[in-house]
């Protein structure tokens, strides 16, 4: 599924920087080598490479409704036909699958209201429907969230659950200048992990030619750059805690690099120092990702490639399904890797006092506690309630 949605976004970004990059006063061919050697770049970034090779967070499924939303609104503002039917329900369905999928989505609804609003401004009287579509779909998409989450838990808890989520990502309870500080310097340390070949090229680029962007390139840049960096400010803990958080940031840099090629090779200078820029940079971003994501059982930082994995299957191998299941010092939450392989929701624990404390409130009577020691577990314990104590029996440990 992930390298299904890894080849419909490089399908996406091919299109997009096909119809911005093109022009009648340009032949096409220039366009389609600039939108193939984009689709290419972004391909074999070490973000786009790990992140859609393993599939296991949602920006990889978002990032397709995403492009596809921007494709259409493209197409709907610059091209010269008619707007159809068909592009009003793809705008509305795609834009309404991206709310339903993450916070991204609700953003991309806002600067399309603010966008159209700007064009009915100017006079296009027709791009009003614009707002109403992202209206109406941030109203659907908020409205199915709100009904499928709240009906399992009620609705005063699931909002409540999403103060506290906001609260946290965005690193408010840090202090502005504290998290704005981390924030700079993960943004700063996720693009050279994930980019920095591209960064090069872009730096060499800007060094050596003066340019101009077109109408449509100016749209399409605008749009990913308020868009990336809108969710990176608001969310700013979520940013700063995970690097797939810049995942769609390499479109946007990757269209920068392409852009910028696109208008060297038109002014016939540096045509074959370009081609062999970007050779530099797939090879590049190639080593780097190796580099980082070595072959064998480890990174390059010392964990174990499987360590979710065995410690989900561990989970699962030594539970029962009337035992709840409490996770002591596991420092990756949610842990939805872990989740996925033990097939089991847990509490996480900083010690048995918070086991005690969670059996006694919620009138429990079995579970087990896996304690967590350098990515592996190192012990399992039995939890049996009865009327006057909690009993742990050590069933393994290390």
């Amino acid at each position: 599924f992930n390298l299904l949605t890894h080849l419909i976004c490089i399908i996406l970004i091919f299109k997009i920087i096909l119809f911005v990059t093109s022009s009648d006063s340009s032949p096409l061919w220039k366009s389609k080598k600039v939108a193939l050697l984009t689709a290419a770049i972004f391909t074999f970034s070490p973000t786009p490479l790990w992140f859609y090779g393993n599939g296991y967070t949602h920006h990889t499924l978002v990032q397709v409704f995403i492009l596809w939303n921007i494709l259409t609104i493209l197409k709907m503002t610059f091209s010269t036909r008619p707007i159809s039917m068909v592009q009003w329900i793809t705008l509305f369905t795609s834009l309404t699958l991206a709310i339903l999928t993450t916070w991204t989505g609700h953003l991309l609804a806002f600067i399309l209201f603010c966008y159209s609003i700007l064009l009915w401004y100017r006079g296009n009287k027709i791009y009003i429907r614009i707002s109403i579509v992202a209206l109406t779909s941030v109203f659907v998409g908020s409205a199915l969230t709100f009904w499928q989450y709240s009906s399992v838990v009620g609705a005063d808890i699931y909002l409540g659950y999403l103060y506290d989520r906001f609260f946290d990502r965005s690193g408010l309870s840090m202090g502005f200048i504290t998290s704005t500080a981390h924030l700079i310097f993960a943004i700063g340390k996720w693009y050279i992990i994930g980019y920095l070949p591209i960064l090069i090229l872009i730096l060499f680029q800007l060094k050596i030619a003066r340019f101009q962007f077109s109408q449509k390139e100016r749209t399409f840049l605008t749009i990913m750059l308020i868009l990336t960096f809108s969710h990176h400010f608001l969310l700013g803990e979520f940013t700063t805690a995970h690097n797939y958080s810049v995942l769609i940031d390499g479109v946007l840099i990757a269209g920068i690099a392409s852009i910028l090629m696109l208008r060297i090779i038109e002014k016939g200078k540096h045509s074959k120092l370009m081609l062999f820029m970007v050779v530099f940079v797939i090879a590049g971003s190639i080593g780097q990702y190796y580099y980082i994501n070595r072959v064998g059982q480890y990174g390059q930082n010392g964990d174990r490639y499987d360590a979710m994995k065995n410690i989900g299957e561990t989970i699962k191998n030594n539970s029962s399904s009337e035992d709840v299941i409490f996770v002591q010092n596991l420092l990756d939450k949610p842990a939805t890797q872990v989740m996925y392989y033990s097939k089991r929701n847990f509490h996480h624990v900083h010690n048995r006092d918070t086991v005690m404390q969670l059996m006694i409130k919620s009138n429990l009577k079995q579970g087990k506690l896996f304690v967590i020691s350098d990515q592996e577990v190192v012990k399992i314990q039995n939890i049996r309630t009865s009327s006057s104590s909690i009993d742990f029996q050590t069933d393994f440990e290390q």
